[in-house]
């Protein structure tokens, strides 16, 4: 498991996603013993973060909410 300073010091260092989350990457860490990720896009020098949460459900409610 990755540490958040490999995050700050790599941003690419997540692993990239396919299919409908193409482009978007996620960054596994741990908080308190508890599996966290990050996800985001990285273009060029720019970082967009999109989601941070607990690895339950974090697919289905971070990157696709209910409207």
């Amino acid at each position: 498991m990755m540490s958040s300073e490999d995050f700050s010091d790599d941003p690419q260092i997540g692993q990239e996603k396919k299919g409908d989350l193409a482009g978007v990457g996620v960054y596994k860490f741990k908080v308190i013993s508890r599996l966290a990720l990050l996800a985001y896009e990285f273009n060029d020098s720019e970082l967009l973060l999109i989601s941070i949460g607990s690895h339950q459900h974090f697919y289905r409610i971070a990157l696709f909410p209910v409207e």
